[in-house]
């Protein structure tokens, strides 16, 4: 992975971001890092508009969109960085795990539920607990009132 150059686009959301890649002629080889406030923004703007939850790994013109771990973005700047084959899956298969997913998991009886406290698909759920299978539980959990407990609450 080469160094990282940092951009400013004025407002951070997918049409800035999307305008980005294409000004910049961006490729499957290059990665666009965000501030993690800045990528939270994007999950909640992506949610709003979609009525749905932001699947991880994004990709925008099979440009990766990923939270930069490091903390080495600034606020409303957009990092580029190329030669990223490695942060990228092997293959596109529904089963590949992204370790920088969320798992949510009830904070009363550690069901694993949906970032609203719901119950998962049978096929979410498998997914989530290799997951946490293969990356640990520590790094990737997120507790939430799970309606499986709601009424526990005090």
């Amino acid at each position: 992975m080469e160094k990282i150059k940092l951009d400013y686009v004025g407002k951070i959301a997918i049409k800035s971001v999307r305008d980005f890649i294409l000004d910049n002629n961006l490729t499957e080889r290059d990665a666009v890092l965000l501030n993690p406030r800045n990528y939270d923004d994007l999950v909640l703007e992506f949610r709003e508009t979609y009525k749905d939850s932001l699947k991880a790994p994004y990709f925008i013109f099979d440009t990766l969109i990923a939270e930069d771990q490091s903390k080495e973005i600034p606020l409303d700047r957009i990092g580029l960085t190329t030669n990223v084959n490695n942060l990228r899956p092997e293959n596109k298969k529904f089963d590949r795990l992204d370790m920088n997913e969320v798992v949510y998991r009830c904070g009363w009886c550690g069901n694993i539920v949906d970032q609203d406290g719901g119950e998962l698909n049978q096929l979410t759920f498998k997914r989530k607990m290799k997951i946490l299978e293969a990356y640990g539980v520590e790094a990737f959990v997120k507790k939430v009132t799970g309606y499986c407990c709601r009424n526990l609450q005090h």
